[in-house]
């Protein structure tokens, strides 16, 4: 995606983030953050559905922060949001699973 933005290609670097980095990996993440506390039965439906009623609402609000409209600025703050949101939910899974953070 950096590159797509570096190069002004803003249809392949939305289509990066908007659906191979939120849907692929982040949403699988933020479901399995809901999870674990949940002791892994509840469902948070499909393309994350019922994420918002289990969030936190700081993660809600970091979220909210990868989105973006067209503005290049904008579309960075964004790629720099989701990787801060992944990184802080994937540190808080791996701890309650056991599993050292690099």
């Amino acid at each position: 995606m950096a590159e797509s933005l570096l190069r002004g290609q803003l249809l392949p670097a939305k289509w990066v983030r908007d659906f191979d980095m939120r849907f692929n990996y982040l949403a699988p993440l933020l479901e399995w953050r809901v999870e674990c506390d949940h002791e892994w039965s509840l469902k948070t439906e499909t393309h994350g559905k019922a994420l918002r009623a289990h969030l936190d609402d700081d993660v809600w609000e970091d979220l909210r922060r990868t989105f973006s409209d067209t503005e290049p600025e904008k579309n960075w703050d964004a790629l720099f949001a989701m990787i801060a949101l992944f990184r802080r939910v994937a540190q808080q899974v791996a701890e309650h699973l056991g599993y050292p953070f690099p």
